[in-house]
């Protein structure tokens, strides 16, 4: 990518950010969080399907290992064969969560995408209306809400794809 296309889209960033309200910022921020949050959890499934896979292929592996040995002592479980169940549901309760921190993530990625859109519409059709009345008589008020709309619904897309790359890189870091 050019120089100038990278300094064209921190400018617009930039921009973006300076039309945000303070409230808005702070969301931005705990969007963010978010984010990280389900990088984390993709990682932390992503670890553990090895073991899991371990101990289908050859339980007596995982069985060796002390500490499992202990936990699986105070549970009652007594041989490798029976932390196969155990170990299956603890993997579908952390797919579960996962699939539910992704969900709320993509609940708010949109959500916060809308919010964007409707103050900077808010702000557009304000500005449009306010104007003088000579210049909405010079101007096709159809052409101008057109515009808008479609301008509109174009940036808040770019808003919400541009959080869907931040949280699938976040996600790919993770």
């Amino acid at each position: 990518m050019s120089n100038t296309s990278e300094h064209s889209i921190t400018k617009s960033f930039r921009r973006l950010l300076g039309h945000l309200t303070r409230k808005k910022k702070f969301q931005l921020v705990g969007l963010l969080l978010m984010m990280l949050l389900c990088g984390f959890a993709e990682l932390f499934l992503l670890s553990t399907i090895l073991p899991l896979l371990t101990l289908f292929i050859d339980p007596e592996i995982v069985w060796g290992i002390p500490q499992i040995r202990i936990v699986s002592s105070q549970l009652g479980i007594n041989t490798s064969k029976e932390l196969v169940l155990p170990a299956v549901i603890i993997f579908v309760i952390i797919v579960i969560c996962l699939a539910t921190i992704r969900l709320l993530n993509l609940w708010f990625n949109l959500n916060f995408s809308a919010s964007i859109g409707s103050e900077f519409s808010k702000e557009a059709y304000r500005k449009t209306l306010f104007k003088d009345y000579s210049k909405h008589l010079q101007t096709n008020s159809s052409d101008v809400i057109s515009a808008l709309t479609t301008q509109l619904n174009i940036t808040v897309e770019a808003i919400n794809q541009a959080f869907q790359l931040v949280t699938g890189i976040l996600v790919s870091l993770g």
